[in-house]
C-alpha cells in the first residue's frame, strides 16, 4: 500500500500523542479536520447525549458554564466538550515535534461543502491517486438528539458494537457499520435545537484565540469554503 493510516479524535487533544506519534513514526503524515469551535461542542454535547430532547439547551449551558475555567486534564467522556476545540493550543503542541509540511489542516466546512476537491487535496498530500471516486453516501455518527424508536434501540445495543467488531470478520462488521449508520441518518430529527443568543455569544469569546490562529496560520475561516489548492 502506498499509504496505510488510522484515526482518532483524541489524538489531537491528548497532549502526549505527538511525541508518541513521532517516537514510532517520524516520517508519518498528519491531518487534522477542525470544525468550528462551538458547533464542535454542541455537536459532540448531543451525540453524548441524544437522550435530553429540548433539554440539552440548558444541560449544554450548565456543562460549559463547568468548563470555562478547567484547563488541560486527561480526557473523559461527559467532561470534555469545550476543551476537544482549543485547536490553537493542540496544534501548536503537533508543531514543536513535526515539520510544517507534515501537517495538514482542513477545515470541516471544507469536507461537506466541497467534499471531492477536499478528498482530492488529502490525496495529494498524502502521495497517492487524486482521482480515486470515494464513496460518501453514509454518515457516521450523526449527532441530532434523535428520539425515534430506531434512536432508542441504537443507544441500547451502541455498547455492544465494540465487542461486535472484535469477533465479526472485518467485512460483515464493516456492512453492519454502514447500514447502521444509514439507519441513524434516515431517523435524525427534522430540526436541530438553537443554541441562546447569550451562550453562543460568550462562547464565540472564549474561542475567539483558536478561530484567530487558525485564519491567520491556516487560511481557515469558519463559515466559508477555502480556496487553497
Amino acid at each position: 500500500a502506498r499509504a496505510v493510516g488510522e484515526a482518532s479524535p483524541l489524538y489531537l487533544y491528548t497532549c502526549e500523542t505527538p511525541q508518541l506519534v513521532h517516537a514510532a513514526t517520524p516520517d508519518t503524515r498528519l491531518i487534522a479536520i477542525v470544525r468550528e469551535p462551538v458547533e464542535r461542542a454542541w455537536s459532540h454535547f448531543v451525540y453524548v447525549n441524544d437522550d435530553l430532547g429540548d433539554d440539552a439547551v440548558a444541560a449544554f449551558a450548565a456543562a460549559a458554564e463547568r468548563e470555562l475555567t478547567l484547563g488541560y486534564e486527561p480526557y473523559r467522556t461527559g467532561t470534555h466538550f469545550l476543551r476537544l476545540s482549543a485547536y490553537a493550543e493542540q496544534l501548536e503542541n503537533y508543531r514543536q515535534v513535526f515539520a510544517r509540511e507534515q501537517l495538514l489542516v482542513l477545515s470541516y466546512d471544507d469536507l461537506i461543502s466541497a467534499t471531492a476537491q477536499t478528498l482530492a487535496r488529502v490525496c495529494r498530500f498524502l502521495g497517492i491517486d487524486d482521482t480515486f471516486a470515494f464513496d460518501t453516501s453514509v454518515r457516521y455518527n450523526p449527532s441530532s438528539g434523535e428520539r425515534s424508536l430506531v434512536a432508542r434501540l441504537d443507544r441500547v445495543v451502541r455498547p455492544t458494537f465494540p465487542y461486535l467488531k472484535r469477533l465479526l470478520p472485518a467485512p460483515v462488521s464493516g456492512r453492519l457499520a454502514r447500514q447502521r449508520a444509514k439507519l441513524r441518518a434516515a431517523q435524525r430529527a427534522d430540526g436541530a435545537l438553537a443554541l441562546p443568543a447569550e451562550l453562543r455569544g460568550r462562547l464565540d469569546d472564549h474561542f475567539r484565540p483558536d478561530r484567530e490562529w487558525l485564519e491567520r496560520e491556516e487560511g481557515i475561516v469558519f463559515g466559508s469554503t477555502s480556496t487553497t489548492p
